[in-house]
């Protein structure tokens, strides 16, 4: 048996003090997702959750490609067809670089990944966000 210990939800913190900055999730669900997912997106104070049934053939951790849905605070749903999980990361960046974010497009400069699958958001300043496709 292996004893496991709750720890403290890091996504909820930071949507309880968010201020201005977008804060975007990932919801990944073995049944019941849009409910989990709009649930997550309310109580986690999200502007944006990325949702995803696992298990479902070609989507999830174990592949290449995957098929998500965005949900949004005003209750958009959007699901994206199955795609690489690259071509997914990349839809994701420009559903965030398309929000009401003030001087959002200025801060940001968009590269793919180095090597690896994802993408690279650097800032404009010195620090940079990886989003990282497993």
């Amino acid at each position: 048996t292996l004893a496991l210990e709750k720890t403290t939800d890091i996504l909820r913190e930071i949507g309880q003090r968010k201020g201005p900055r977008l804060l975007i999730g990932f919801a990944a669900e073995t049944r019941d997702l849009q409910e989990n997912a709009a649930q997550k997106l309310r109580e986690k104070n999200l502007d944006m959750i990325v949702g995803n049934v696992i298990g479902e053939e070609g989507s999830g951790f174990a592949g290449d490609t995957n098929k998500v849905t965005l949900f949004y605070p005003d209750g958009t749903v959007e699901p994206l067809e199955m795609m690489g999980k690259e071509d997914v990361a990349h839809r994701l960046l420009d559903r965030i670089a398309a929000m009401p974010v003030p001087k959002f497009h200025e801060m940001l400069s968009v590269r793919p990944a180095d090597g690896r699958r994802g993408t690279t958001v650097r800032r404009k300043t010195t620090s940079a966000i990886k989003i990282v496709w497993i």
